[in-house]
């Protein structure tokens, strides 16, 4: 009976020290002062950190994202709308790759051996990848203190109006990739926040070129008292503005593949850029100038790679699965929402105005999507002459098949990060 009662004894201290370490790590921000300064509470924050310390992405992404966030969270405690300079294709074409849909990726042949060791990334792509040691992954609670969102924008997927709904219904601040919206002339001069005359507020900083993201870096932009959100096509590059007393965390919206294939020819073409003037779209996808796997390219870092392979997605899978939080903009309000609770830009914004705001911004004054000034909403794709099955959309398909699977990947990755995101 004795020992009985001391187990129940030990049980119950056991409980109540789990339910007290518990508390803390929920509470711990709102203690007393003198309290977070005790032996207890300084070692389950120093536990929190080094949780949160980045680490080297894993050489392979995830075969089934559900299962690997399930574990990952659990150990973490729980357009060329607006980009002119960027939206050329590389003038690359992978020869051989099939169609996805006809034979498996792993079957996929290329022109080069796949930069593969027994299924794993190979040292070059190791080296690319510890480039964005700094953002932090996607299942670590999002710190307004110590993390700054940056939004990989894919170009004509739905810039304008993200920026839109960031700038007037959450009120946010940004630092973008075109600077033509500010209407100001920012070389040399000074960091300051720029307010257009509709009321949106901005960076004086371009994060659509190489230089002025250098410039940024010049600035120290991330070393003022403005929070704000980084929009640029340019992972890589923005990487190194931070460091390890300021982490990166991604977002990212993405479209179809063929869908933004066609109208970044249409965009090229209706800004009358010479070699596309007088081009037609059947002759685009058969021309060094197509799209060829842009996502992979950019997310691998290897925009200058002649040949893209395996390799190369394996990399982008990794960087997107574990680095960013995903949208769609065939779920565009869905996904806005999805970014605005993780990253708590609605908890000062009143549910009604937003509800309208969005509305407005998605749609414009008309309830017909179909009526949304948006070039992510009238892809030349809708025109049957060019839909799926067509040979401009197979042509496409195939100089894109990497993209495709990336996208697939995506949209489990999306489906996945519900859960914890919400």
């Amino acid at each position: 009976m004795l020992k009985a009662e001391r187990r129940r004894s030990r049980g119950l201290i056991i409980a109540l020290f789990a339910v007290a370490l518990i508390f803390i790590m929920l509470f711990r921000d709102q203690m007393p002062t003198y309290w977070k300064h005790s032996s207890f509470v300084a070692s389950s924050e120093k536990q929190v950190k080094e949780n949160e310390e980045p680490k080297h992405i894993e050489d392979e992404p995830p075969e089934n994202p559900d299962a690997d966030t399930i574990t990952s969270f659990s150990s973490s405690f729980m357009d060329l709308d607006t980009t002119s300079t960027t939206v050329g294709s590389s003038n690359s074409n992978i020869e051989g790759v099939t169609t996805p849909g006809q034979t498996p990726l792993n079957k996929i042949q290329v022109e080069e051996k796949a930069p593969l060791k027994d299924g794993k990334m190979d040292d070059v792509f190791k080296q690319k990848i510890n480039k964005l040691i700094f953002f932090n992954r996607w299942n670590i609670p999002y710190r307004e203190e110590r993390e700054t969102p940056v939004h990989w924008h894919i170009p004509l997927s739905g810039g304008f109006v993200v920026n839109e709904i960031f700038s007037h219904c959450y009120g946010l601040v940004q630092a973008i990739d075109n600077v033509g919206l500010l209407g100001v002339n920012i070389t040399d001069q000074p960091f300051e926040v720029v307010k257009t005359d509709d009321g949106a507020k901005y960076i004086n900083v371009d994060m659509g070129s190489s230089e002025g993201i250098e410039r940024a870096k010049g600035l120290d932009i991330l070393n003022t008292d403005v929070s704000f959100v980084i929009r640029t096509p340019f992972l890589f590059e923005v990487a190194e503005l931070f460091h390890s007393g300021r982490y990166a965390k991604c977002f990212s919206i993405l479209r179809h593949p063929i869908e933004r294939a066609m109208d970044v020819f249409q965009h090229l073409k209706d800004i009358k850029r010479p070699v596309f003037v007088n081009m037609t779209l059947e002759e685009y996808v058969n021309s060094p100038h197509a799209e060829a796997n842009w996502m992979v390219r950019l997310l691998s870092n290897s925009m200058e790679d002649h040949i893209i392979s395996e390799g190369h997605l394996q990399m982008a899978k990794n960087v997107l699965g574990q680095k960013c939080i995903v949208g769609f903009t065939d779920d565009m309000e869905n996904s806005i929402r999805r970014f605005a609770k993780y990253f708590q830009w609605d908890q000062s914004v009143s549910e009604i105005n937003l509800r309208s705001c969005i509305s407005n911004s998605l749609h414009g004054n008309s309830s017909d999507v179909s009526g949304s000034p948006f070039l992510w909403n009238s892809s030349v794709s809708k025109d049957p002459k060019y839909g799926e099955g067509s040979e401009v959309w197979e042509a496409l398909e195939k100089k894109n098949s990497l993209d495709l699977e990336l996208y697939k990947y995506a949209k489990a990755v999306f489906s996945s990060q519900n859960l914890y995101v919400t």
